[in-house]
Parts: structure tokens; sequence; C-alpha cells
């Protein structure tokens, strides 16, 4: 993998310095560079498993770069001009982050933060069995321990450790993958360079097998 990539995606993701603090940004970014490492390891660690050993259950993260769609991507969206959409995840800034992949992107995947949407070449892509999941329709206020007895398909985390759960809403003739949790007021998408908060929107959650239990159960971090 390319050192210089990592060195530019590490520095996007070095955190400013509050006054006061004695933190260089040499420093920021080589802790950028360290955990932004370490997460690439456990991905690649995962593919490898995965493509040597098969699926091991109905939904794995497999990494894959650039354009490149991994075989059995779940479909979950439609980009305006009809092209299908599949759930990423990436690290930034010490959480794992949602966004869409599509072979139609300049550089394969994007996701939102801070108000903007970022494009990214190295990232996971959600490959599941499609019996084993679906869609159900969710509005803000959104509460996780309550949602209909559901349990929703999570795999990524802010900062502090808050989970993070695959979502998609419906914007400007689209179907866009993200994220959503209890305190966003919605799913956060983007679009068109922007990152947006949709109130009425729908979460992915495992379906339930004949004896009543969940058809999917695998540590996705």
């Amino acid at each position: 993998m390319a050192q210089q990539l990592i060195l530019a995606a590490a520095a996007a993701t070095a955190l400013t310095p509050h006054v006061g603090q004695v933190v260089t940004v040499a420093t920021a970014v080589t802790h950028a560079v360290s955990t932004l490492q370490t997460w690439i390891r456990s991905a690649e660690e995962r593919s490898r498993a995965y493509y040597e050993r098969g699926p091991t259950s109905a939904a794995s993260w497999v990494f894959t770069h650039g354009t490149v769609i991994p075989r059995g991507a779940l479909v979950c969206g439609a980009d305006i001009d009809g092209s299908p959409l599949y759930v990423c995840r990436t690290f930034h800034r010490g959480g794992i982050h949602f966004g869409k992949a599509g072979a139609h992107f300049k550089k394969g995947a994007m996701f939102g933060y801070d108000g903007k949407e970022l494009e990214i070449e190295f990232y996971e892509v959600l490959v599941a069995d499609e019996a084993a999941v679906r869609w159900e329709t969710a509005t803000y206020p959104f509460y996780v321990r309550t949602f209909n007895g559901a349990t929703l398909v999570e795999g990524g985390n802010e900062h502090d450790g808050s989970p993070l759960f695959v979502a998609r809403a419906f914007y400007w003739g689209g179907t866009h993958p993200g994220k959503t949790s209890s305190y966003l007021k919605g799913a956060d998408i983007t679009f068109a360079g922007k990152e947006y908060v949709v109130n009425d929107f729908q979460v992915l959650v495992y379906n339930l097998n004949p004896g009543g239990g969940i058809a999917y159960i695998e540590d996705l971090d």
C-alpha cells in the first residue's frame, strides 16, 4: 500500500490542537499514521481470512481499494443516475464511519464528516447474504434499544466508542447509504460534496432464522 497515500490520509485526520495544548502537527500526523495503519492491517487480515476460508457468517466487511467492488457486496441504494451504491466503512479521526461506495466514483467511495463529503480510496465494503438482512423504516428521534425488537447492523463507532449503525435515505433522486445512531437527528448521508442528515430513513437489521435466533452473529469491528 502506498505510504504517500497513507500519509496524506493521516494528515487529513490529524486533530487541530486546542489552545494551551503542546501538540505539534508532526506529533498529530505521526499518531494518525499509526492508528490508520493499525486499522488497515486489521482490515487486510479480515479480508485475507474471508478470501482464504470464505464467509463464516451471513455478513462480512471486505477490504478493497479504488473502484473495485468485492463480489457479493450488498447493494444498499442507487445514485441519481441509477448506478448501484454499496455501504462502506473507513477509519477517520479515531472512529469507524459508514459511507457509500460505487464503481462509478472517481476514488471508489466517500463518507460524511464535519459537514463535508470526503473521498477515499481504501475502505471496507459490506458483503452479505440478502436473505439474512432487511431494511426497516425509521425516523427521528431514533431509539436503538426499542427498535421493534430487531438487531441493527453495527460495525462502526465514533471516536468515543458510541456505536454507529448502517442506514440509508432518499435524497435528490437517489438512495444513499450512510450511518445513524440514537444521538444523530436521522441518517447521516452525503451528496454533491456535502454531508446531510435526513429525518426519514431506513436502517439495516438482521432477519431471524426459523428458530427465532438472529441469522448472523459475528464481531464486525
